[in-house]
């Protein structure tokens, strides 16, 4: 058979035929191991080694691995010191860490612990745990993930489970974990997750979801705040089930904008997701802008999403859902009983009071629809359609206005249009003609009465 790699070793040995005892000092050594991948190079130290037939010890032990591709990492192991015996094993600390090159910069993962087995009593005891992880470029932002943990833990090796109580930081964001470990030749963790503050701007990219087979988890998680952009959501609570490579997200809710979103989520290890939302009397203003100064629009939302889509790929995404705004304003236009116009300078600030708008929305890819847009106040009825783009934040819509029949102007339609930015949109009237300040001719005519009332019932169907 072929060898299976080469080894070589240099250290000071010594041998006690009365205490059945044998030590070696100041142990190096070294080797490569051939394995399917390409060759890996092993490096071992040691200050003193020490066995007898019920006992094995050891001062300042440390062990590597690293593969002959760069790429591919190196791990390795250090033990302060050790004993073990059939009553127990101890050490004060144990580390280890993990390094692997990047495209133009490199990953490190450390954790180390004490470690203290009963095996009387099957307890363990793991002491001052400390770990931290340093990964370049994730996430769209593309900057550096830094992470720390410190904590403790305890358990039973009978029972292959540990209750940890974990400490920590992943960036920014401050997170503390209480919860249990299992281990049944699979890790399972339950538990509760509080983290502080999340800038979902910074995390890793969900295109690549197979980390979700790495374990599962069963508990609750509780967020502080939630960053999008300028947008904050404060106090989320959700359920958490992580089982065979697929997230579940339950009885999601959030405050934001001054009201509260309540939600479900899944994401599976093939990067699949969905998002299925309901909003209560959220304001619009505040989602819409960092200001309400600047808002196109303001009232109160409510609404119901059901968004899904596969990783971050834009050309992916698909939804669909109701809206309904309450008591509020379309800024950029008048459409009053009395008249219909848009701005005449930059200046000027005009706005539509309105007591209701509903719509049906859709979302294919970038482009999110409103079809049966109809929006309702007093002494008027406007019903259209809207299109945003979300890549460009873009919008174009065009409605039809019909007006209430009454004293100060002629009613029937009136043909708007908008374009322009989501954040300043720019309004037009198609039909000039119907925009000026008209009295209604007074006629007792059977013809005028009949067209009278077909305009108070067209307006009054919705």
């Amino acid at each position: 058979p072929s060898p299976i790699g080469t080894f070589s070793l240099k250290t000071s040995l010594q041998f006690s035929a009365s205490a059945s005892a044998v030590t070696l000092r100041d142990l190096a050594a070294s080797g490569t191991l051939a394995g399917s991948a390409g060759e890996n190079i092993v490096l071992c130290s040691a200050k003193r080694l020490n066995w007898t037939p019920s006992q094995a010890s050891g001062l300042a032990l440390k062990a590597s691995i690293s593969s002959s591709d760069p790429t591919r990492g190196e791990v390795t192991l250090d033990v302060a010191d050790f004993l073990a015996d059939a009553l127990q094993l101890a050490t004060p600390e144990i580390k280890l860490s993990y390094r692997k090159a990047l495209e133009s910069a490199q990953a490190d993962l450390t954790l180390s612990a004490g470690i203290n087995v009963n095996y009387e009593t099957n307890a363990i005891d793991v002491t001052n745990i400390s770990g931290s992880a340093s990964i370049p470029s994730l996430g769209t932002t593309q900057a550096p993930l830094t992470a720390t943990v410190k904590g403790k833990a305890s358990g039973s090796t009978a029972e292959e489970r540990l209750v940890l109580d974990l400490v920590g930081a992943v960036g920014p964001s401050a997170f503390t974990y209480e919860g249990s470990a299992e281990w049944d030749g699979f890790p399972r963790l339950a538990g509760t997750i509080r983290v502080a503050d999340v800038n979902l701007e910074s995390l890793p990219d969900i295109s690549d979801a197979s980390w979700l087979n790495s374990a599962d988890f069963t508990g609750e998680i509780r967020i502080g705040k939630l960053r999008l952009s300028s947008l904050t959501a404060e106090q989320l609570t959700a359920k958490l089930q992580l089982i065979d490579g697929t997230l579940s997200v339950t009885d999601a809710v959030f405050n934001v904008a001054g009201g509260r979103i309540e939600s479900t989520a899944r994401l599976s290890d093939d990067a699949k997701w969905s998002w299925n939302a309901a909003s209560e009397e959220c304001s619009v203003e505040g989602l819409l802008a960092a200001s309400a100064d600047s808002a196109p629009m303001t009232g109160t939302l409510i609404a119901q999403l059901t968004l899904s889509g596969h990783g971050t790929d834009a050309e992916a995404f698909t939804g669909s859902g109701k809206v309904r705004i309450l008591q509020g304003q379309v800024r950029g236009i008048d459409i009053s009983q009395g008249r219909t116009r848009t701005p005449n300078n930059p200046e000027e600030r005009l706005a539509t009071d309105f007591d209701e708008i509903t719509g049906d929305i859709s979302v294919s890819g970038q482009t999110l629809s409103v079809a049966n847009l109809v929006a309702r106040n007093a002494s008027s009825r406007l019903s259209g359609s809207l299109t945003v783009q979300l890549t460009e934040k873009t919008l174009s819509g065009t409605a039809q206005v019909l007006r209430a029949p009454g004293a100060q102007v002629t009613p029937g339609l009136l043909t708007v249009g908008v374009t322009g930015s989501v954040a300043q949109p720019v309004w037009t009237i198609a039909s000039p003609d119907q925009i000026k300040d008209e009295k209604t001719p007074v006629s007792e005519s059977l013809t005028k009465r009949l067209r009278l009332w077909k305009n108070i019932r067209d307006f009054f169907k919705f």
